[in-house]
């Protein structure tokens, strides 16, 4: 039937899914690790601080490094006050099918998207490219850009303020259903590639603005917007060549 043809190219889908990221060297460099009798979330802490170098983290581990040595953390009190949450938390908005649900979230306010899209043009081409962003670099419980990446007990990585939200709410791992306890590692290398991301993104979007501001204002006003939001996190002060331009931008688009 319809409905049968239609459960076996889903379970094709997640078995090609599930495929591909056993075949990651990311999936293949952990299993070295956990089969050399690691658990998942020493394998992903030790991984992380020797960037995937399964025999360095081998090397590390057989040492007897933890990963508290690196900068363990536990959880705090209150949240991080960092721009990021869950974007349907407090929304109104129904989070997408099996989506965890994380009560009482932040959520990163952002008015990119807004405009109406020009289909067929070229730069609304070039703008939806540049409004992308690396799933290897979001938080599977917020959906956007990491702001404070760690490893939760779970080896996975979340931003510390949803797993803190997690944790809080007394809510399992969403990626594996376990216990999640109140003690994780900071993502060093991922925090570092998130924060490279940002800076070039926005440099790109910024130029993406001026090159549309006179043909295409609100497209324009939209990179900038997303570039804003990258700067608020990497801080104006951090970055003031991009604060500067974006600054221009926004006098420009308001003359």
């Amino acid at each position: 039937s319809g409905m049968l043809s239609a459960l076996g190219t889903v379970k094709a889908e997640i078995c090609i899914g599930v495929f591909e990221e056993e075949a990651s060297p990311e999936a293949a460099a952990r299993r070295k690790v956990q089969e050399a009798g690691f658990d998942h979330f020493l394998a992903s802490a030790a991984l992380e601080k020797t960037g995937g170098d399964a025999a360095r983290a081998l090397e590390l581990l057989a040492k007897g490094w933890k990963p508290e040595d690196g900068g363990a953390m536990s959880m705090p009190g209150s949240t991080s006050s960092v721009p990021g949450g869950c974007p349907f938390a407090g929304s109104g908005a129904a989070p997408p099918l099996g989506h965890p649900p994380v009560p009482g979230a932040a959520v990163e306010p952002s008015s990119a998207g807004t405009h109406g899209r020009v289909l067929g043009d070229g730069l609304q081409a070039k703008l939806d490219k540049l409004l992308e962003e690396d799933p290897e670099l979001c938080c599977p419980v917020s959906l956007v850009l990491f702001v404070d990446p760690v490893i939760a007990s779970d080896g996975f990585m979340y931003d510390k303020a949803s797993v803190q939200e997690l944790i809080r709410n007394r809510m399992p791992s969403p990626m594996t259903r376990e216990e999640l306890k109140a003690d994780f590692v900071p993502a060093r290398g991922r925090m570092s590639a998130t924060v490279e991301f940002r800076k070039a993104r926005a440099g790109d979007l910024l130029g993406f603005a001026e090159e549309a501001v006179v043909l295409q204002p609100a497209m324009a006003d939209e990179a900038v917007t997303r570039a804003a939001e990258y700067i608020e996190v990497l801080r104006p002060e951090q970055v003031p060549a991009l604060a500067s331009r974006a600054d221009a931008l926004r006098r420009r688009l308001k003359s």
